[in-house]
């Protein structure tokens, strides 16, 4: 989601000197990206902008036989992700026809976006991505430029209005639906969104910081206390620098009534409040100390609700939970953990899921996916009389929950590992 908003608001940069362009001619600005998911993050970012009569986003395919002045190529990668389609040497001459297309869209300026700690890692100049990223890094080709240096430091006045009919940020209420936020600022709007906030927080929490926390924490014990859903997702303790100090600020959590998951492959920081307000960014909110760091606001409940589908926000809240309590392992009892980027089957295409945690019993094959529902305490109910009890039923190579009484008026549900 950072490439995300790093792109659109170079796009922003970009569209700040264009007057608004003629609907009826094609838009000097593309971004592209590989994947269809991040397309639909990146319109819906181009949307809370108020960008569309500059900017046509899409994947590579849909920019073929089209052009724009300037494209803006978000790759996507960054940690935690290991692989890529794009960093494949056995794909690489699919990929480097696909990057061809993109490249050759481009009229006079062709932007990449992406970690170029992460690209010098993994993409190797075996792969399609790898010799287009080493030969660009060659200083008589492209520059290479700190997004920092280009978006962060200054987005605000970089395009402010110059003239009528100039591109400008739009705004909600008294602020701007995009801000660029340092240390200072960021804290300042955290603490009053946090204190406005009346339905759900979400948080991605890749340390708890003995010094950030405690000024923190009584801003998530207050939206609790107002009845406020908090959600956050954390990397296991075990992984933590301060362990001890985790598992203590974890169950002070769970004791308010948070629902607090382990999770692999974390590193993000995102916030997401009342399914309105959206964070991201490198300053990590919740150990934050001293350096300088930068968070991108975005108030747009569409692209706010796109986030939490991203994130499987829903599904993860409920993977979590069995019957009030933390999810346990159904073979060893142990404690589950959300697990990212993970490949069950050749064809799956669900790379999150819920596995086993346990310590003790490493060899513990559990894993499954992350929308599957939680085991079942006892045997359910029929949904007509509320009293018969379902029973197990063979159905084809598995079992099926199923009402005995009314069997055709009552939903049949598979059984999984762990029910009774």
């Amino acid at each position: 989601m950072y490439s995300a908003q790093i792109a659109t608001e170079l796009a922003a940069m970009a569209a700040k000197p264009i007057r608004r362009p003629d609907p009826s001619k094609p838009k000097p600005i593309g971004i592209v990206t590989p994947y269809a998911a991040q397309r639909r993050l990146l319109t819906g970012l181009v949307q809370s902008l108020d960008l569309e009569g500059w900017v046509l986003v899409g994947t590579i395919h849909t920019f073929q036989g089209g052009e724009a002045d300037l494209i803006i190529f978000d790759t996507v990668l960054d940690e935690p992700y290991w692989t890529a389609r794009l960093c494949t040497p056995s794909q690489k001459n699919e990929v480097k026809r696909d990057l061809n297309v993109a490249i050759t869209r481009s009229r006079f300026k062709f932007l990449l976006v992406g970690s170029s700690e992460w690209l010098n890692r993994h993409a190797k100049e075996t792969s399609g991505l790898g010799q287009l990223w080493h030969y660009m890094n060659d200083k008589d080709h492209a520059a290479l430029v700190s997004a920092y240096d280009l978006v962060e430091a200054g987005f605000a006045r970089r395009i402010a209005e110059d003239h009528l009919d100039a591109y400008q940020v739009p705004a909600d209420g008294d602020s701007p639906v995009r801000e660029v936020l340092d240390e200072t600022r960021f804290f300042e709007r955290f603490t009053s969104d946090l204190h406005q906030a009346s339905k759900s927080v979400l948080g991605l929490v890749p340390f708890f910081g003995e010094y950030r926390w405690p000024r923190v924490e009584p801003l998530i014990r207050a939206a609790l206390e107002r009845g406020v859903e908090v959600t956050l997702i954390t990397p296991p303790a075990a992984e933590a620098m301060n362990p001890t100090y985790v598992q203590k600020a974890v169950g002070s959590l769970r004791q308010l009534g948070a629902v607090v998951i382990a999770a692999t492959g974390l590193h993000g920081k995102d916030i997401v409040i009342d399914s309105r307000i959206h964070y991201t960014g490198s300053l990590n909110w919740a150990s934050h100390r001293g350096r300088a760091e930068i968070m991108h606001r975005t108030v747009s409940p569409e692209y706010a609700r796109m986030v939490l589908e991203y994130l499987q926000a829903r599904h993860i809240r409920s993977a979590a939970q069995q019957g009030g309590q933390p999810r346990t392992c159904p073979i060893c009892h142990g404690p589950t953990q959300v697990v990212n980027q993970r490949q069950m089957t050749r064809w799956d295409k669900k790379p999150i899921k819920l596995g086993c945690a346990h310590e003790q019993q490493p060899d513990c094959k559990y894993l499954v996916d992350i929308d599957q529902r939680s085991p079942f305490a006892e045997a359910p109910r029929c949904e007509i009389d509320h009293q018969t009890r379902y029973r197990r039923v063979r159905r084809g190579r598995g079992e099926a929950w199923e009402c005995p009484k009314h069997p055709r008026g009552c939903k049949r549900v598979k059984v999984i590992l762990g029910d009774p």
